[in-house]
């Protein structure tokens, strides 16, 4: 890191918000600017945008085809079939 608590010039601010608007994470950020990703994303929010995050894959896939189970109650008279 070459700029290790340095002062944030108008041309490093430009550059950074530019980045921002092309949804570069803090880590791609940091990459470029010399900077490290938390004084990255602690200007940001001082600036009062929030530092750009890719989303996450879902925690639950997409319903599948699941073999449904038929259990019978009462000796046979009540069929339920579960998912």
């Amino acid at each position: 890191m070459k700029k290790h608590n340095a002062r944030w010039t108008e041309a490093d601010e430009r550059q950074m918000l530019h980045l921002h608007a092309q949804h570069k994470s803090p880590d791609e950020m940091s990459n470029v600017m010399g900077r490290t990703p938390k004084a990255i994303a602690l200007r940001l929010t001082q600036k009062r945008l929030k530092p750009y995050r890719a989303p996450k894959a879902a925690k639950y896939a997409k319903y599948k085809n699941v073999p449904r189970k038929t259990v019978k109650w009462f000796w046979g008279a009540l069929e339920i079939t579960k998912f």
